[in-house]
């Protein structure tokens, strides 16, 4: 309790920039649409590092204070307190979101021997987090010194308020870090083991919040990168997330597993024709692949023709996909997973720092399982198993095999090791397109290599979008091989009772 008041007396001592909301309202939509460079009047650019001067330029050239590092909320807005981010976003390849975050958003320090004794409502997180002021500017590269920020354009500045839903999860996300802290004391308490604090830390038990750097680095609370995202995309509105009835039931993954093995028990066994009838959709004659995915939502309550759009599944990092498996339980088709920015992936050296790993670490593939019916039978009979939820977190591990997927292409790419190679038949006689050019792809990891693989994906054989050391491609992803995504299933799909 003494830690706490402590820490309270401080915050009441350290005084925030004081504003009102119409004042700074003006300031920052003056901003919109010019550069840094433009905005930089205090010459913050000139720094010869890149820490923090994006943020840097907003508070002393825009808002006219100092650089602020304070654990309370930088800001007092007509008497309200507001924590100031400026984070960068790209413009996404990924379907559903038009911007995404470059990293996860650090909030503030998790000190140990304070969070221990803190209730969620008067912690220093929530007081940080309660009421924010987001100002996103577009992100190319990976500049290395200050001056390399000039021409990022800011993009869009907007207030948000965590309440309801996000509250909650929040609170819970926040209570299991505070109870592994406490629990880490119990262990040990005199020497409590808080190297274990980053990789105890994981998805699966906070979907909205992990920490970072690793002990003995003094570890911050931040929100993972997919929490971001949904944050950002839902103030644009490209995207209109829809949320789902039982949307405040499943804020835990216990709790959506809950929900997957009541919709497994419910529909497995029924063909698609049979739970989309169930719902009143309509079947058309040639049943599209995309209705699988448009049922699924359905058992979720939803109305969306994809699941990307559900809210809840953009703030968990849900990423589905629909898996057909022929008689033998093979699936029908590899699975594709994310595209690939080649701007990011040539620039960036740090591998945690990487969208490959981001892309593992924060997010999970919910697969729909479907048995594919006998030969002459419509895709309306596919006959619906269950679901498989797999974790994606612990293919990110270091030196793990997304990793060395990563390693392998950017030593192609900056080695200047990437050649379009001929394929060829059994028989080693050129495949041809239906124009006649004969077929060609990068060597790339393929699917007989590893079964983390890239594949390039186009309308025909003219569309190459992609051009990397000057060689024309398709657009390139990163794909499962099929053995790897049967055994994923395997090992989770769900039963029904």
């Amino acid at each position: 309790m003494c830690r706490v008041l402590r820490s309270l007396c401080l915050i009441c001592m350290d005084k925030p920039h004081f504003f009102t909301r119409t004042d700074i309202t003006r300031r920052l939509n003056a901003c919109i649409g010019k550069t840094l460079g433009e905005l930089d009047t205090k010459h913050v650019l000139d720094s010869p590092t890149n820490k923090g001067v994006a943020g840097h330029v907003i508070e002393k050239s825009v808002l006219g204070y100092p650089a602020d590092s304070a654990r309370r909320p930088d800001l007092n807005i007509d008497g309200l307190d507001v924590e100031l981010k400026t984070t960068g976003i790209r413009a996404s390849k990924k379907e559903g979101i038009s911007f995404e975050a470059k990293e996860p958003m650090s909030i503030t320090a998790l000190k140990p021997d304070e969070i221990i004794d803190e209730e969620f409502e008067s912690s220093a997180f929530w007081h940080k987090v309660q009421n924010m002021l987001f100002v996103c500017y577009v992100y190319e590269g990976k500049p290395k010194k200050g001056r390399d920020y000039s021409n990022f354009p800011v993009h869009t500045a907007f207030f948000k308020t965590f309440e309801g839903e996000d509250k909650e999860q929040l609170q819970r996300d926040w209570t299991t870090i505070r109870e592994f802290v406490r629990d880490l004391y119990e262990e040990n308490p005199d020497s409590p083991a808080f190297e274990k604090i980053s990789s105890g830390i994981s998805k699966e038990v906070s979907p909205y919040l992990d920490t970072a750097p690793k002990w003995p680095h003094p570890p911050r609370i931040r929100f993972r990168r997919a929490f971001v995202n949904s944050i950002i995309n839902e103030h644009l509105k490209k995207t209109v997330y829809e949320h789902i009835p039982d949307e405040e039931r499943l804020s835990s993954f216990d709790e959506l597993d809950h929900k997957l093995q009541e919709l497994t028990n419910k529909f497995a066994g029924k063909t698609i024709a049979q739970i989309a009838a169930y719902f009143d959709m309509e079947i058309p004659d040639k049943v599209p692949k995309q209705l699988a995915e448009q049922i699924v939502v359905r058992m979720f309550g939803g109305t969306s023709r994809k699941m990307h759009n559900i809210a809840l599944f953009q703030k968990m990092g849900i990423v589905g996909k629909t898996v057909a498996l022929n008689p033998q339980g093979m699936p029908t088709e590899d699975t594709k997973l994310m595209s690939i920015d080649f701007n990011e992936l040539e620039s960036n050296d740090v591998y945690e720092e990487s969208d490959f790993y981001y892309f593992f670490k924060d997010n999970d593939l919910l697969y729909m399982v479907f048995q594919e019916p006998e030969v002459g039978i419509s895709r309306g009979g596919e006959v619906f198993l269950g679901f498989a939820r797999v974790p994606l977190e612990p293919l990110a591990e270091k030196n793990g095999l997304v990793e060395s997927v990563w390693d392998i292409m950017r030593d192609l790419i900056i080695s200047r090791k990437l050649r379009l190679v001929p394929e060829t038949d059994k028989s080693g006689a050129p495949i041809l397109n239906k124009n006649g050019v004969p077929r060609e792809a990068p060597n790339w990891p393929k699917s007989t290599e590893s079964a983390l693989f890239v594949r390039g994906t186009g309308r025909d054989s003219t569309d190459k979008p992609e051009v990397v050391n000057g060689l024309p491609m398709y657009r390139q992803s990163l794909w499962f091989h099929k053995p790897l995504v049967k055994e994923q299933i395997e090992q989770h799909l769900l039963q029904a009772n």
